[in-house]
C-alpha cells in the first residue's frame, strides 16, 4: 500500500476497506500511514491528557476525512511553494 492509495480515499468506509485489503490492523500503523499520506502535519495536541491509540486513531481519521490537508498537494502540483 502507498500513501497515494490512501490519499485517494475520501470517506471512512474507503479507508477502512483499504486497511482490510492490506491487512493493517494496528492503530499505530494506521496513524502513521494517515499522517504520512497527509504530509506528516502536526494534527493534534492535547496537553495534560493521555489518549489511547483507538482515540488517537479516531481523531487522525476525522482530520484525514475532512481533507483540508489536500490543499498542500494542490499547491505543489500548481508549482506554488508554501
Amino acid at each position: 500500500m502507498t500513501e497515494e492509495n490512501l490519499a485517494k480515499c475520501n470517506d471512512k468506509a474507503s479507508v477502512e476497506s483499504l486497511w482490510e485489503r492490506y491487512k493493517i490492523t494496528e492503530y499505530r500503523e494506521k496513524i502513521k500511514l494517515l499522517r504520512k499520506s497527509m504530509g506528516n502535519p502536526i494534527t493534534f495536541c492535547c496537553f495534560g491528557k493521555e489518549m489511547d491509540e483507538a482515540s488517537e486513531y479516531a481523531v487522525e481519521l476525522e482530520i484525514f476525512i475532512l481533507g483540508e490537508w489536500r490543499i498542500v498537494d494542490l499547491y505543489k502540483r500548481a508549482g506554488i511553494g508554501i
